[in-house]
């Protein structure tokens, strides 16, 4: 969860770096991302996540979370658990997450659009694709 911070509505100036930590299962977190984006209006935002992870969330995202709850389906008539609170255990929503476009881009990317911004992913390629090769096995049943 992000922390209150003082009121410091101001525009960054040019030397100022500012740095954000999120809780990535903030339920909040897109809309206090994006407060915060607002309160200190950046004219650039660096989001750590991997030109290499985004672009595969972006391309296969949405199949990989139709496979995962279909197999999820399949678990829960096995074991007779209601889909819906098997979605919301926290492994499962945890998993969810992972193969989601997380909420710091999404938020970050609609501010960036918004105020004519570049938004830049930067982080390693090449340990996400050792990470993102484990997925198979994650959302088997």
């Amino acid at each position: 969860m992000l922390r209150k911070l003082p009121d410091m509505r101001r525009s960054c100036s040019n030397s100022d770096l500012i740095l954000l930590g999120t809780v990535h299962s903030d339920p909040k977190g897109f809309s206090r991302t994006r407060a915060f984006l607002e309160a200190h209006s950046p004219d650039l935002i660096l989001v750590e996540i991997s030109p290499f992870a985004l672009q595969f969330r972006k391309e296969r995202s949405a199949k990989l979370r139709n496979t995962f709850i279909r197999r999820l389906q399949t678990v829960c008539q096995k074991l007779r658990i209601e889909p819906g609170i098997a979605r919301k255990h926290v492994r499962i929503a945890s998993i969810l997450r992972q193969i989601a476009i997380p909420f710091e881009y999404r938020a970050s990317a609609a501010y960036a659009n918004r105020a004519g911004i570049d938004l830049v992913a930067v982080d390693s390629s090449g340990f996400s694709r050792e990470w993102i090769g484990t997925w198979p096995e994650m959302i088997s049943t």
